[in-house]
């Protein structure tokens, strides 16, 4: 076990990955900046898309909607609605593995089961 854990530090250390060879503060601002640059749809080493919904008008409150999240291992799925202080009342909570992460499905099988997950 000793050497392979020397086999791998020797590779850090050789690709300067090392934890005493990182620069943390410069790092976080590459990754930001490419960020930044992947929601501007810019070039970018990480194609990000932007997730965040703006209205207009005021939101509703007292109407109960079915919130998603579709995550790279996880589907999470819960009913919300806004009090009159517009505070958010989340209920119905539930965590299911995302539609092939443990193996491969059809367009249909994804569908299916997403839309099962959100049957009740």
């Amino acid at each position: 076990m000793e050497h392979t854990n020397n086999k791998a530090v020797d590779f850090l250390r050789k690709h300067k990955m090392a934890p005493g060879q990182i620069d943390m503060e410069q790092c976080c601002n590459v990754f930001l900046d490419e960020m930044e640059k992947g929601l501007a749809g810019k070039d970018s080493s990480l194609k990000m898309i932007p997730t965040y919904i703006e209205t207009e008008e005021d939101v509703p409150t007292g109407k109960q909607v079915v919130v998603m999240d579709a995550g790279g291992t996880n589907f999470r799925i819960a009913t919300v609605h806004f009090n009159e202080d517009k505070q958010a009342d989340i209920q119905d909570f539930q965590t299911y593995r995302m539609p092939g992460v443990d193996e491969e499905v059809s367009r249909e099988e994804f569908f299916e089961t997403m839309a099962g997950y959100v049957m009740d």
